[in-house]
């Protein structure tokens, strides 16, 4: 997994976003990922998605939980849930910050509803109780641990 882009929750804000694994901390489940602002900081491999976890398609249907693109620009994701999966322009997902956008459906990855629940409250608890509009990105302090939530995020930490 060193050196590979992955997809990464923000310890800071619970917002996921692009990293580059630096290194294995020791022999556990640790990793030091580098963000896009040039800071660094350890995550537990079951907030780090990489390319198995994204290459395993699985069929998103109504009230699956999902990781995903809440905003283009900064390539940020957050956790939600698919309202509507029947339009043509992607998926209605309303996201864990009560936002609820479009989002092309390979923009969406299945999570479990365990991580999705931790997650969700996670962000919540970051955000004084939600409504922050998946933000963030900023603030992250070097060398940070990571949070308490040790869901599996469904088998990370692997590539």
């Amino acid at each position: 997994m060193v050196g590979r882009v992955v997809i990464a929750r923000n310890d800071e804000d619970g917002v996921f976003m692009l990293a580059v694994v630096k290194s294995r901390v020791g022999k556990g489940s640790e990793f030091m990922l580098s963000w896009a602002d040039g800071t660094e900081t350890k995550q537990k491999s079951s907030h780090i998605f990489g390319e198995r976890q994204f290459a395993r398609r699985h069929a998103i249907k109504n009230g699956d939980k999902v990781l995903a693109i809440t905003d283009k620009q900064s390539c940020l994701l957050l956790p939600g849930e698919v309202c509507d999966n029947s339009t043509r322009d992607g998926l209605e997902v309303a996201f864990c910050d009560e936002i609820t956008h479009l989002v092309p459906e390979n923009q969406c990855f299945w999570i479990s509803p365990e991580y999705y629940n931790n997650a969700a409250q996670y962000f919540s608890d970051k955000n004084d109780g939600g409504g922050g509009g998946g933000g963030g990105g900023g603030g992250r302090s070097s060398g940070s641990s990571s949070g308490d939530d040790s869901q599996s995020n469904s088998g990370s930490g692997d590539d």
